[in-house]
């Protein structure tokens, strides 16, 4: 058998070897893709293909400036959900609504220069943002965001008092991620006077919608805190604070409402 492949070989002339070689090669890709690539290859999901479609209506509208078009665009490219994601792409959308004064592209183009997502990360930038919809706009996601950079001194001066005006801001419009960090700040006395009565308060609202603090504080028990903070407190402390949970949880509902 081998001396025949010899032969064989020996008996293709050189000028053909140059000449197929290309062929080969590109038969050799097809089948390492074929073995590789075609084994792993994962059509798209119904999800995707919605998404797809979604795409192809919403994008001829993005180009006559419908901001709502542009946000939603926007999203789908952010978080991949037609397919890859393209983050440079949907910053460009975000800004151009934004600047139109669109409020969650505001929130939307703040997020993305905090987290450094589709470009550099820039704090500032950030803060201009995130005040823009949180101001006027009222966006509460964008008022925590804002009480965060103050917190950290970010963007903006470390500034607990006015870390504490944007985060109750936001948990007077039912964020609990807020609420959870208001009955912190109450607790330790950062940026307010200290208040045990006000702390318990705060961490009964969060304790109410824990995996939403903890899209914020993954590692937050706003249920062990509140536990904690209810076995600590004298009966006078806890008086106070179930009569200021009342006044809260009704101040909430009335903003919430606006």
């Amino acid at each position: 058998m081998r001396y025949w492949l010899i032969a064989i070989k020996n008996s293709i002339p050189p000028k053909w070897v140059v000449v197929l070689a290309p062929f080969g090669a590109l038969v050799v890709a097809f089948f390492i893709w074929f073995l590789f690539g075609g084994l792993f290859f994962q059509p798209p999901s119904a999800k995707q293909l919605r998404h797809q479609a979604e795409l192809e209506q919403l994008q001829p509208r993005t180009l006559h400036g419908d901001h709502k078009a542009q946000y939603r665009v926007g999203v789908i490219l952010r978080d991949g959900l037609a397919g890859e994601k393209n983050s440079a792409e949907a910053a460009k959308l975000f800004q151009t609504a934004a600047k139109k004064g669109h409020i969650k592209s505001q929130y939307a183009l703040g997020k993305l220069f905090a987290d450094g997502t589709g470009g550099r990360q820039d704090f500032v930038a950030a803060a201009k943002w995130f005040r823009a919809a949180a101001g006027f706009g009222r966006h509460r996601g964008a008022q925590f965001e804002l009480g965060n950079l103050y917190f950290s001194g970010r963007g903006v001066g470390h500034d607990y008092t006015a870390a504490v005006e944007w985060f109750r801001r936001a948990a007077m419009r039912g964020h609990a991620g807020a609420q959870f960090v208001m009955a912190s700040m109450f607790e330790k006395g950062w940026g307010v006077n200290r208040d045990l009565a006000e702390a318990f308060a705060w961490y009964a609202l969060a304790a109410k919608h824990p995996s939403r603090v903890r899209r914020h504080q993954p590692e937050a028990d706003p249920a062990g805190e509140f536990k904690r903070m209810t076995d600590s407190l004298s009966r006078l402390h806890l008086k106070r604070g179930k009569e200021r949970l009342r006044v809260l949880n009704r101040a909430i509902k009335k903003t919430v409402q606006k």
